[in-house]
């Protein structure tokens, strides 16, 4: 009995220590120097424009900002764009028009109804949907817009989020980065 319960201790210990991290988690809320970011972005190419700056933002995803809005816990959210590209079924469709359904569909089964759409054309991939609502964030209106591409089955969305206030002043300077998107294919 007590070699199975040395045998039990060990082997708790192996896969305690096992499910720890080794890596070091990245300080939130920093900004990042633009010579990390291509070492940091894997996946794809966006460029940022010259008064934004890179961080890790509450989840640890990359998000980017403008300068003047400083990044913290307190005003997360504010204004940011993040790009998603993740490998799980809502993300894989034959094209875009599909993802965009599979989007839809998504929204109205959360209750969401007030989705606007337009499709827009990108120099590289084509046609992408342009995706808006808006949600109350706190006491503010909160506007929400997703650029949604599809290449080789795979969804990508390029995230907007901003305050009613701050909305419309980014908004050209997101579509600008949304032109620059480029995917980077792996091996």
């Amino acid at each position: 009995m007590k070699i199975k319960n040395l045998v039990l201790v060990i082997l708790m210990l192996i896969a305690a220590l096992g499910c720890g991290s080794t890596r070091d988690k990245p300080k939130q809320f920093v900004c990042l120097d633009r010579s990390e970011l291509k070492t940091l972005i894997k996946n794809y190419e966006l460029t940022i424009p010259e008064k934004w700056c890179s961080f890790y933002g509450t989840h640890n995803e990359l998000v980017h900002s403008p300068i003047n809005i400083k990044p913290s816990m307190e005003n997360y959210g504010p204004c940011y764009v993040y790009v998603l590209a993740l490998d799980i079924e809502n993300y894989k469709s034959k094209n875009v028009d599909d993802a965009l359904q599979i989007h839809i569909k998504g929204w109205k089964e959360r209750g969401n109804n007030k989705l606007e759409y337009e499709s827009e054309f990108h120099p590289i991939y084509g046609k992408y949907y342009l995706m808006k609502y808006a949600n109350t964030f706190g006491d503010q209106i909160q506007y929400k817009l997703k650029a949604l591409f599809n290449y080789n089955n795979q969804s990508y969305v390029i995230n907007y989020s901003a305050t009613d206030k701050d909305f419309d002043n980014y908004l050209p300077q997101v579509i600008q980065m949304i032109t620059t998107f480029k995917i980077i294919e792996t091996p």
